[in-house]
């Protein structure tokens, strides 16, 4: 992964990131709810960026419309997404 790559979620604002649900906390909620469910059972950790980026696309596609739009890497806030995973999935374990 290349660090323009990982640097392209940064140009997005805050407001912009959380328009979207891309925060640590949705993330986090995601993740566990899709665990839960069973959604990631016998899937590869190295999946669930992909997998958690689509079930924020289909709870606010509006906001991933408007992203679109206006120029945003769609890509690099997938690889900011798979970056953050690892982290999450830790933090999950430490607190529950």
């Amino acid at each position: 992964m290349s660090e323009q790559e990982v640097s392209s979620p940064a140009r997005l604002t805050r407001k912009q990131r959380r328009a979207m649900g891309i925060t640590i906390r949705n993330i986090k909620s995601k993740l566990k709810e899709m665990q839960e469910s069973g959604e990631l059972d016998g899937v590869d950790k190295s999946e669930y960026g992909p997998l958690v980026m689509t079930r924020l696309l289909q709870d606010n596609p509006k906001a991933f419309g408007d992203a679109s739009q206006v120029g945003i890497d769609m890509d690099g806030i997938l690889a900011f997404i798979e970056m953050l995973l690892p982290l999450i999935l830790m933090l999950m374990k430490l607190f529950g």
